[in-house]
């Protein structure tokens, strides 16, 4: 069931994010074409640009559970394969539950500046779009990396230990 939801999120995060990165490429390439070929329309695609950073800040941030699934955060593997299987579990459980606690904490953190800039009425200038949807995609990307963290309290994966040769 919870591998399945996984997989099932996995899939989401992995096209939202190639969805968001050929965007940006797209924006920024026509954002350089139009300044290269057309400059006297340069100042009308303006917006291009910052839509870019925030389609970039978005994949940066749901892109991070997927690094930690796989075993791609910075890790201490030759310390932890040393250790006896027991010891190994325990400190794989200890170290996702600090992260669920640590990163739902930044996620708590990111929902109230979120919260406060939506209130505010602040809008990114040249869009005319609300500054909150610019903290509302660390928000989510670090929810899902608590949640991540928490998956990895009940079920560890070490990914590090699969790669040992036991021959």
């Amino acid at each position: 069931m919870i591998q399945t939801y996984l997989n099932l999120t996995n899939l989401v995060i992995r096209v939202s994010t190639v969805l968001l990165f050929a965007i940006m490429l797209a924006l920024f390439f026509v954002n350089v074409m139009v300044r290269i070929l057309i400059p006297e329309f340069s100042s009308s695609i303006g917006w291009a640009e910052e839509a870019a950073r925030i389609a970039m800040i978005w994949a940066m941030f749901l892109v991070a559970g997927l690094a930690l699934d796989r075993g791609r955060h910075i890790a201490m593997t030759s310390v932890i394969l040393k250790l006896p299987e027991g010891s190994r579990l325990a400190l794989r459980r200890g170290i996702a539950l600090f992260g669920t606690v640590l990163f739902g904490y930044f996620c708590y953190i990111c929902v109230q500046i979120m919260m406060r800039v939506f209130a505010s009425g602040q809008v990114l200038p040249s869009m005319g779009l609300s500054s909150g949807y610019l903290y509302m995609g660390p928000a989510i990307g670090l929810g899902l990396l608590a949640m991540r963290y928490a998956v990895e309290i009940i079920y560890p994966n070490d990914p590090a230990s699969a790669k040992i040769d036991k021959t």
